[in-house]
């Protein structure tokens, strides 16, 4: 395997680990907007708890598991 072909396989698999550990964290961060923000403003509270949901969901579900976890057994 040529230094090419390596780069070529990991460059992916970089990118999708990089992508599930951001939208992890940025819907982490939304969640605990919204727990912040419950006492304050109801709406806003709940607009950050379904923004954090569809953020861990896409982070979590869309990439790790269905793209980053066969990518990583395939090695």
């Amino acid at each position: 395997m040529t230094l090419q072909e390596t780069l070529a396989e990991a460059a992916p698999l970089a990118f999708d680990a990089a992508l599930t550990l951001v939208l992890t964290l940025v819907g982490l961060s939304a969640e605990l907007s919204g727990l912040n923000s419950l006492g304050e403003s109801t709406a806003l509270a709940l607009w950050f708890g379904v923004m954090g949901a569809v953020a861990l969901y896409g982070g979590l579900v869309l990439v790790g598991r269905d793209r980053l976890l066969p990518r990583v057994r395939a090695l």
